[in-house]
């Protein structure tokens, strides 16, 4: 699993993609994730709490 993970983590990296990981022991972001996802979450915090099409539901 370690492995995939490296291989997954390092293709995002090529591609200049800035993403987290999420596991058991907590979420490891990439160096830029907060900087490039705050227009995305600024989205989401606009948008309708009660929707149908929710895939997951993440929380703190």
């Amino acid at each position: 699993m370690k492995e995939q993970c490296r291989h997954v983590a390092d293709w995002l990296k090529e591609e200049h993609l800035e993403f987290y990981l999420e596991s058991i022991d907590g979420l490891f972001a990439s160096v830029n994730f907060v900087r490039e996802a705050a227009p995305v979450l600024e989205m989401i915090f606009d948008e309708a709490l009660y929707c149908e099409d929710v895939n997951e539901v993440s929380f703190i």
